[in-house]
């Protein structure tokens, strides 16, 4: 049996098909049936353009212990012990504003705290899978308006992923070097190219042939920026009065 109490649960079921939209999931729930019943539901769910990253968390203090930069859908339990739903939300909304949170509830007295984290739907327990349908279309559909994604090519390979994924482009021996949170990208296209796509997205260049997303800098000083993977990335002097 998986203890509820001892360590994060890191399910990573990936319900994939070539050429779909990832949509990372993060369910927090200290009921392990709750669990086994929303995966087989998502398992069950046309995808339509769609499939789902679930990774399985057991109490608020799993969760945020996480990096929670990079999931679009958070099913929270509102009710469970130390820290319940609308405190894990406030935390996590430090971190990720832009997750679409899913509160899971037997009771309906939590809705204007909701408003506070910017809850996007509730599912009321006992749950039943027309109901979870019918959010999980809403979801996606909230999702798809903010979703903008980029193609990374290089030579016969290619990737799609969310813009907001992306923490830095840079040249690296004069090749596009593209970082996200998990990983590190080779692209074929120009430099320029990747300037037009992603500055009007809140990307700035802060050095010369870098630019970094504004929304996975965790610190910087007049010297440099330090981004939400790790990374350090150097600011010139000149690009830091626009940085600021």
């Amino acid at each position: 049996e998986i203890s509820k109490k001892c360590r994060i649960i890191m399910n990573q079921i990936v319900l994939a098909e070539r050429g779909k939209i990832m949509i990372k999931v993060a369910i927090c729930d200290d009921d392990q049936a709750i669990h086994q019943q929303l995966i087989q539901w998502f398992q069950q769910f046309p995808l339509a353009d769609n499939q789902f990253d679930i990774t399985s968390f057991y109490s608020g203090e799993q969760l945020l212990a996480c990096d929670c930069h990079s999931w679009e859908l958070i099913i929270l339990d509102m009710h469970m012990e130390k820290l319940n739903g609308i405190q894990t939300a406030r935390q996590l909304r430090q971190h990720n504003d832009q997750a679409v949170i899913v509160f899971l509830t037997g009771f309906n007295y939590y809705l204007v705290e909701g408003y506070e984290v910017e809850a996007f739907r509730y599912i009321l327990k006992p749950i039943e899978q027309e109901q979870f349908n019918q959010v999980l279309h809403k979801v996606l559909e909230k999702l798809q308006l903010i979703q903008i994604n980029a193609t990374i090519s290089y030579k016969d390979q290619r990737h799609i992923i969310p813009i907001r994924h992306i923490s830095s482009v840079e040249i690296v021996r004069r090749k596009v070097v593209i970082s996200t949170i998990e990983q590190q990208y080779t692209d074929d296209h120009p430099f320029n190219y990747w300037e037009a796509l992603l500055l009007p997205y809140g990307f700035i260049e802060i050095y010369n042939k870098v630019l970094v997303n504004k929304n996975h800098i965790i610190f910087y000083d007049h010297t440099q920026v330090r981004l939400s993977n790790g990374q350090i990335q150097p600011i010139s002097r000149r690009k830091l009065e626009h940085f600021k």
